[in-house]
């Protein structure tokens, strides 16, 4: 579709979207025990990522508040 052509009210996709590619295919059928297995592997481990980032952050966080009150 042409830009002349596009509503500039549809935001449904944006550029990046229409390039967006996903390596993982989406499942045909239904779901098996070994798929929901790997899945919930796969949202562990994120959230493992995410608390120890999240951990870090806290830490650095303390870090600077320190060397700010040392520094007054």
């Amino acid at each position: 579709m042409d830009d002349e052509n596009e509503d500039p009210l549809n935001l449904r996709i944006n550029a990046l979207e229409e390039e967006w590619v996903d390596d993982k295919p989406l499942a045909k059928g239904p779901i098996t025990r070994d798929m929901t297995e790997s899945i919930q592997e796969e949202f562990k481990s994120f959230m493992e990522e995410s608390r120890d980032l999240t951990e870090r952050e806290e830490k650095l966080q303390e870090t600077r508040l320190t060397v700010v009150i040392n520094n007054l």
